[in-house]
């Protein structure tokens, strides 16, 4: 909380000052940028009917309060079978506002 004193002067010079309490809130979760389209598609390869499957390095930001904690299920590389696996990346602030990316890795 910051206090803000305000001045008032009138055309005569009589003034009075006032005090107000300001609060800023942060209540904007981070930002995660370089979150793939909702599907990222790869061929299975060899009788193990698997990929290793890649996509750009996914990064979270925040303006106000920092990221406290950035986590997923699978990082880009891993080993996926065939069919739908979703990937979920979630990203927390240090005020606990949390926002997340989620996409499917079909093979």
């Amino acid at each position: 909380m910051n206090k803000v004193r305000w001045i008032i002067t009138d055309e005569s010079g009589n003034s009075i000052a006032v005090d107000q309490n300001v609060t800023v809130n942060d209540n904007e979760g981070p930002v995660i940028t370089n979150c793939p389209g909702s599907t990222v598609t790869a061929t299975a390869s060899g009788a193990n009917c698997q990929a290793v499957v890649t996509w750009p390095a996914l990064m979270a930001t925040d303006a106000c309060s920092g990221v406290k904690s950035f986590t997923t299920n699978y990082s880009p590389g891993s080993l996926f079978p065939v069919g739908s696996t979703t990937v979920t990346y979630t990203a927390t602030d240090n005020k606990d506002n949390v926002n997340t990316c989620v996409f499917n890795v079909i093979v």
